[in-house]
């Protein structure tokens, strides 16, 4: 993304501030999107994770000219990294054998 915005007229205060949005939207929507992420298998709350993560990066690529646009793909790729990030742990502790997590966790 930032070699991306480089070449934007005003990219390099676009980028500041995608990475000054991306934490606030984690630290608001985290703990209130994981009751909806909980209840869904990991498998699927994975994929979805993925899916609207790579929505927002392609979003914020393809409208790097248009700020606004470019923006709301950077909101929706901090959600989708919301609903991505605290899965893999859980998935792979639903895999394992009890007695082989903190082997199987890395």
């Amino acid at each position: 993304m930032p070699l991306r915005l480089q070449a934007e007229p005003r990219g390099v205060e676009l980028y500041a501030l995608l990475l000054i949005i991306n934490p606030v939207i984690v630290i608001l929507v985290e703990y209130p999107l994981s009751y909806v992420t909980k209840r869904m298998p990991a498998h699927l709350a994975l994929m979805l994770g993925i899916v609207v993560m790579s929505s927002g990066v392609a979003v914020t690529g393809i409208f790097a000219t248009v700020p606004v646009l470019a923006i709301a793909g950077w909101v929706l790729f901090s959600v989708g990294e919301c609903v991505f990030a605290p899965m893999p742990n859980s998935y792979v502790a639903q895999l394992s054998a009890p007695h082989t997590q903190g082997r199987e966790q890395g």
